[in-house]
């Protein structure tokens, strides 16, 4: 399939580079082509491809408020990005937590101490962990599976994956003035790094924040 849109051209210091400036709905029909396998593909829509602009993902080289990203860009990350339907095959014990864009949002300990300063993701710098590992609504139960069995959290931006974002939970702990939990977490083990590989993407069922996606 050819993807029509408007051509751009970017001065760089050894000339001039080409590219095609998508609009958000052209780069999820393109994303959802190139991450399809042979029998299922991805849902991908254009209010998502917005939320990985906000999240680093894309950058916006749109004029104004008109958002378009390089289809280029977009080649590049699905080059990178494996569809994977069945998230069986990264671990057995998996707890998945949707992230969207990196904001302000401190959250204490119950000694008040700090946990984090901000909330969501910034694909530009992924080692930022504090929306990642918190925080998040899990049973007591569960949490401690997770700890126990050397579970899993993955996070996920409207179902991209970055390999930085899966990885194992070592313990939890309260979080001041709510019931939800802040997960510390580890580098997952090599074997499901090699399953994750340079990214990957998962089907996220709609208006959920978090669930136990495997196990």
């Amino acid at each position: 399939m050819v993807i029509r849109g408007r051509r751009r051209t970017n001065r760089l210091k050894g000339g001039f580079i080409m590219g095609i400036a998508l609009t958000t709905g052209q780069v999820a029909e393109e994303l959802t082509g190139l991450l399809a396998t042979n029998d299922r593909q991805p849902s991908i829509t254009g209010a998502k491809v917005l939320t990985l602009v906000d999240t680093g993902l894309f950058t916006d080289i749109g004029p104004g408020k008109q958002v378009r990203v390089d289809r280029d860009e977009v080649v590049a990350v699905a080059n990178a990005t494996r569809y994977v339907p069945d998230p069986e095959e990264i671990a057995d014990l998996i707890f998945r937590v949707s992230v969207i864009k990196y904001r302000d949002s401190v959250c204490h300990d119950l000694h008040n101490n700090v946990l984090r300063t901000h909330a969501g993701v910034d694909y530009a710098n992924p080692a930022l962990l504090g929306g990642v590992e918190g925080v998040w609504k899990l049973s007591l139960h569960n949490a401690n599976r997770l700890v126990a069995e050397r579970g899993n959290l993955l996070a996920t931006a409207k179902g991209y994956v970055h390999p930085e974002h899966v990885r194992e939970v070592v313990r939890w702990e309260h979080v001041a003035g709510t019931s939800r939990r802040y997960f510390h977490t580890k580098m997952a083990s090599p074997k499901v790094r090699e399953a994750v590989g340079s990214g990957i993407w998962i089907d996220v069922p709609p208006g959920r924040e978090s669930d136990i996606l495997v196990g």
